[in-house]
């Protein structure tokens, strides 16, 4: 999560949930958020679905349970 292509990220552009907690993206999908990045001043979640497939969800997509 420190590294993005373009080489580490700055400290605050990275917290981790921990626990990992339940969430709902837009598209009705349920499943766990367990970090949060900063990417071109967007904040993406790292969401896992319920068959564990991985995919960085903006934040403005995602809903808590």
């Amino acid at each position: 999560m420190q590294y993005d292509a373009h080489g580490p990220r700055a400290a605050d552009a990275v917290r981790h949930v921990d626990p990992a907690q339940p969430v709902q993206r837009a598209t009705w999908a349920t499943g766990e958020l367990d970090v949060w990045i900063r990417d071109n001043g967007v904040w993406l979640g790292r969401f896992r679905d319920k068959e564990g497939k991985i995919s960085w969800v903006p934040g403005t997509d995602l809903r808590p349970l």
